[in-house]
Parts: structure tokens; C-alpha cells; sequence
């Protein structure tokens, strides 16, 4: 899928090429905003489509290189893939830090602050998990 967007990038470049070379020769057209927006029109939809295509893969390949990813006992991991972004400037790190043990990821606020995280993300995160559990599992106490 990704070559064929490719393939039709480079065609639609063509033709608003094909589209902007009158416009601009020694008997040109009207140059407005219109005619060059209508040369442009094609590149510029076929580009957003192929950008629209590498977000949603490139997702598809966060998530999935967290499923398969074996994590040794005692890692210290962070996660970014659906966290709740830091409204602090660069003050923390993004994303929630968990450490492994037992083949699980394990986290607290102390930790995750500890090794330079967000405590409002994790507060937000926890939040989020309630809602649509994707990293912590409920256990009955």
C-alpha cells in the first residue's frame, strides 16, 4: 500500500508540475491564488492521504512493538503509547515510567516521580486507566 501511495505521489507531482508550466511561461495565464491552488490540488490531496496512511501504521507499529517486546525482570520502561502529554514545557519527562517484575509492568506515583516523571500524567493516566484499562490489570484485594 505504502509503494502504490508512493507511485500515485509522484504522478500527482507530475501533474500539478504539467499544471504550474503555463502559469508561469512567456504567454502565461492568469496567475491568481486560484489557478495556482487548482495546479497544487492534486499533490497537495494525495500528500495528505500518504501522511494520513504513515500516522495510522506508524501507530499500529508502537502498539504492536510493545506486545511483542519481552522485558527483562527489574527493566525500568516508559511508555508513551496513549499517556497523557506533560502541560509543564519539558520540566518531566512524557509518557509513565514502570518497572518489571514478575513479567509485569509495575508502577507507583513515588517511582514514576522519582525517575523524572509528571505527577499530574500519572494522576491523568490513572484516571484514563479506570475508564479503559490497557496496562493494568483489576485485582480483587
Amino acid at each position: 500500500m505504502k509503494s502504490l501511495l508512493e507511485i500515485f505521489l509522484y504522478l500527482s507531482g507530475a501533474i500539478s508540475l504539467f499544471f504550474l508550466f503555463p502559469l508561469f511561461g512567456m504567454f502565461s495565464e492568469e496567475l491568481s491564488l486560484i489557478n495556482v491552488s487548482k495546479a497544487l490540488l492534486p499533490i497537495i490531496f494525495t500528500g495528505l492521504l500518504y501522511l494520513i496512511y504513515l500516522k495510522e501504521t506508524k501507530q499500529k507499529l508502537i502498539t504492536a512493538h510493545l506486545e511483542e517486546e519481552t522485558l527483562t525482570e527489574g527493566e525500568v520502561v516508559n511508555v508513551f503509547d496513549g499517556m497523557p502529554y506533560s502541560k509543564k514545557n519539558g520540566a518531566f519527562s512524557e509518557g509513565v515510567f514502570f518497572w518489571v517484575e514478575e513479567g509485569k509492568l509495575l508502577t507507583t506515583i513515588e517511582f514514576h516521580i522519582e525517575k523524572g516523571g509528571d505527577p499530574d500524567v500519572f494522576l491523568e493516566w490513572v484516571e484514563q486507566e479506570k475508564n479503559n484499562p490497557r496496562y493494568l490489570k483489576p485485582t480483587l484485594q
